[in-house]
């Protein structure tokens, strides 16, 4: 987790009053899994759920998962390419379309839903074991 400092003063965050040296930091590993926004199934790998929200939904999912790259002067230098990696994987002919490709032509399925990947976090997420199956969909999404 990466912790910022609070300013000289204190400063006020949703009406309450955060005293300056405080330490705040923001559980991402927590906050990507928060069922309000992610569903009842947050836990679950399945990224077919970009596919089927309203913009509204999709667009506040976005917000959250940009938080992982920090924000502002702390911002992670290689969020963009980062970005780019990732719609190089999951979208065909990104040039011609927005739509994740990928995801709407093949299924993605974890290989032994039992046995959860595992992850270690230190500044960064590590994750290791995580075995998936993909499989051309009979029917796009």
């Amino acid at each position: 987790m990466l912790f910022r400092w609070v300013p000289k003063g204190g400063d006020t965050i949703n009406e309450h009053f955060i005293p300056e040296d405080s330490k705040l930091g923001l559980n991402m590993f927590g906050f990507a899994r928060d069922t309000k926004l992610w569903g009842e199934d947050a836990r679950i790998f399945r990224p077919e759920r970009w596919l089927t929200q309203t913009p509204e939904v999709t667009r506040r999912m976005e917000t959250d998962i940009e938080l992982v790259f920090g924000y502002g002067k702390w911002q992670c230098l290689g969020m963009k390419a980062a970005q780019m990696q990732l719609n190089k994987i999951f979208v065909q002919n990104w040039l011609l379309t927005s739509k994740a490709q990928l995801l709407r032509n093949f299924e993605i399925t974890t290989v032994k839903p039992e046995q959860p990947a595992k992850l270690h976090e230190s500044m960064i997420f590590i994750l290791s074991d995580m075995w998936v199956k993909i499989e051309k969909r009979q029917t796009p999404l």
